[in-house]
């Protein structure tokens, strides 16, 4: 008898601790990525224009290039699902092949990559 009393307070210790420590503001769906806005987009090229002058694989004028245009592009080599591509000019570079920088990001604002010829 003595160690059914025991069993029970257990039991009643382990169901009661259990409640106490859920609570009702979980966001299940907070791993589903949204698609960004274009200017969403715009402003996470700029963030990453700027993580690129840090890590010196851009000059630091960069930072005051100007934005031309920002689509939405249908990609090639089998991929299902668009990609932002954000064109920047800086004028203080007078090679053409180098004063436009193309910034891709996926339709959710994830950084794929930075090139020249926007290719």
């Amino acid at each position: 008898m003595k160690y059914t009393y025991y069993l029970l307070a257990l039991v009643l210790s382990f169901s009661l601790s259990t409640n106490s420590l859920a609570h009702g503001d979980h966001d299940h769906h907070s791993a589903v990525p949204k698609k960004v806005s274009g200017r969403a987009a715009e402003y996470i090229s700029k963030m990453h224009i700027k993580r690129l002058i840090n890590e010196e694989k851009l000059a630091g004028t960069w930072s005051k290039a100007k934005l031309l245009k920002s689509e939405m592009k249908k990609t090639k080599k089998g991929k299902k699902s668009p990609e932002w591509q954000i064109t920047y000019q800086n004028e203080k570079i007078k090679d053409e092949k180098k004063n436009k920088l193309y910034i891709f990001l996926s339709q959710f604002g994830k950084f794929i990559a930075a090139n020249h010829s926007g290719k």
